[in-house]
């Protein structure tokens, strides 16, 4: 039997993954740059951070003043490092992670910006003629305006402490992958594999030993099945790496090797 010709691998190479986290930590970078060396915000960006805030204050009516008012500064910050924390956990997306958690701490820039006028409220406002830290550090709330520099300061430095982060998550990432310590990253990959319990009174004597053959995917064949056969081949040539690509090393099947030297016994 002639075995077909392999097909490209489905897993991603390096480079379909590695070139994402370079353009990653050159954005994040040249962003945070702006935002904490020159000073100078992205209007499309702060656009978003806004609709974040509003919407974070409309989604609190129902609170206390003060949790309201606090609401908008919260969310357009939270929401970012949620949607992050999401990606990494649930979606197994570590670029995404580090895109979350890099636009949340840009995002503590305006924050930064908007504690450090409550003294002299010179910001427009949009949305209301209430200045959010005006009132929470004023007399209404907390009344201490003396600490709106040192907290915008420190709102400030964990922000660029966030970004800089995501920076290196980017660096590190693929540095940690190419020395075999993590599986390489892309979100298609499963967090979590199906479990199934196989009932075996008698390991290698009942069930098991019945069906291995068919369970395997390459030990039986029929004339005139080439085609599947060969299949089968290259799908086991192709296992190792994919249990490697799913980040598990309890997963395993017999080789070819394994096989014929079975056969022949």
């Amino acid at each position: 039997m002639e075995r077909p010709a392999p097909h490209p691998s489905p897993l991603p190479t390096p480079w379909q993954w590695l070139w994402r986290y370079v353009v990653a930590a050159l954005v994040i970078g040249g962003l945070g740059l702006r935002y904490y060396a020159a000073d100078r915000a992205v209007a499309p960006l702060e656009m978003v951070n806004l609709a974040f805030h509003e919407s974070s204050h409309w989604a609190t009516v129902w609170a206390p003043r003060g949790a309201y008012v606090l609401a908008g500064s919260a969310g357009q910050v939270l929401i970012p490092l949620a949607a992050g924390a999401y990606l990494w956990r649930v979606r197994a997306d570590r670029l995404g992670g580090a895109v979350g958690l890099a636009w949340a701490g840009l995002s503590c820039d305006g924050v930064a910006r908007y504690i450090a006028d409550a003294p002299h409220q010179r910001l427009p406002l949009v949305g209301g003629d209430v200045h959010d830290w005006g009132y929470l550090l004023g007399p209404e709330q907390w009344d201490h305006l003396a600490l709106a520099g040192p907290l915008a300061t420190a709102v400030r430095v964990a922000g660029a402490a966030a970004v800089a982060a995501a920076v290196l998550i980017c660096v590190a990432l693929p540095v940690l992958t190419a020395r075999g310590l993590l599986a390489p990253p892309t979100p298609t990959r499963p967090t979590r594999l199906p479990r199934l319990l196989v009932h075996d009174p008698a390991p290698a004597r009942g069930a098991s030993w019945v069906a291995g053959g068919m369970l395997a995917p390459l030990s039986e064949s029929w004339p005139g099945e080439d085609a599947v056969l060969g299949f089968g081949a290259a799908a086991l040539e192709r296992w190792p790496g994919f249990a490697r690509w799913l980040g598990r090393d309890d997963l395993f099947t017999a080789t070819i090797e394994q096989m014929s030297a079975r056969d022949s016994s």
